[in-house]
């Protein structure tokens, strides 16, 4: 009796010790599988933040984008233009040509204080006898300017348009009495609500 309760106690001392064996296997193995998962999450999200400020563009980047783009452009409207009143018979005295050519040079780029750069702009309309003997200019005016602009980048980084603040001096070119010319400062400026919109004002 004595070694059938000997017995029992070893059987019982055996299967609980295979039993807590088996339960810390187990929990080591949900330990490492949670710490491989939690590994896996860790090298996702340095994945997905290292991807996400790689993709991301600075003002700088926008700036330096900008300047890259071609220094040289149209300023106004250039047109070539000529005709004559419905209302009345064509001749010499009643047509005639009129013509404007405008454009603007940027000369450095936005790196100037403010983030400004530097341009010259110049604009000539004319106005052209063109069906007079020797086909003389009847007027033109002349409007050259030198100015700093600014590039407006808005707070997540998107292009919205450009500012200008522009000396410029118009004249029709001519001397004593038959002079015309005045010299002022100007404030122009394009905003762009979307990309086919946009508001543009001086």
């Amino acid at each position: 009796m004595k070694y059938f309760s000997r017995s029992i106690v070893v059987l019982l001392f055996l299967f609980f010790s295979l039993f807590d064996i088996n339960g810390q296997e187990e929990k080591q193995e949900v330990d490492t599988i949670d710490n491989s998962t939690k590994r896996i999450d860790l090298l996702i999200k340095e994945k997905v933040l290292k991807e996400r400020s790689s993709l991301e563009i600075s003002e700088d980047d926008v700036r330096r984008k900008l300047d890259s783009t071609h220094s040289f452009g149209i300023l106004k409207d250039n047109y070539f233009i000529t005709g004559n009143p419905l209302n009345k018979q064509f001749n010499v005295e009643n047509a005639d040509v009129k013509y404007q050519i405008s454009f603007r040079q940027r000369l450095s780029s936005s790196y100037l204080p403010f983030n400004t750069f530097i341009f010259i702009s110049y604009t000539q309309k004319s106005f052209w006898s063109i069906y007079k003997k020797s086909s003389p200019f009847r007027d033109t005016n002349f409007n050259p300017g030198i100015g700093f602009g600014r590039y407006l980048i808005s707070d997540d980084n998107n292009y919205m348009g450009s500012v200008f603040l522009q000396l410029e001096h118009e004249s029709n070119g001519k001397d004593s009495l038959n002079s015309r010319s005045w010299d002022f400062a100007s404030i122009s400026g394009k905003y762009y609500f979307n990309e086919q919109l946009f508001f543009r004002a001086k």
